[in-house]
């Protein structure tokens, strides 16, 4: 139940930390799809992005639960 926990607060951390690189990379996906003008488009890449960021930050958190 602790491991969980801490993973939860290890990805709101994670998250935390790379919300102004989320900024940033909000303000590319802007300039870069402003021919998509569509809405639903920039929040699926935004969620894409976000995810794949999430998935790579547990990662280690998962290995290391693993081989405790």
């Amino acid at each position: 139940m602790f491991e969980v926990i801490a993973i939860i607060i290890m990805l709101f951390m994670t998250f935390v930390a790379l919300s102004p690189i989320l900024i940033l990379f909000g303000v590319l996906f802007e300039n870069m799809f402003r021919e998509l003008d569509s809405i639903v488009c920039k929040t699926i890449l935004s969620a894409i992005f976000i995810l794949v960021i999430i998935i790579v930050c547990s990662l280690p958190v998962i290995y290391f639960m693993q081989n405790k």
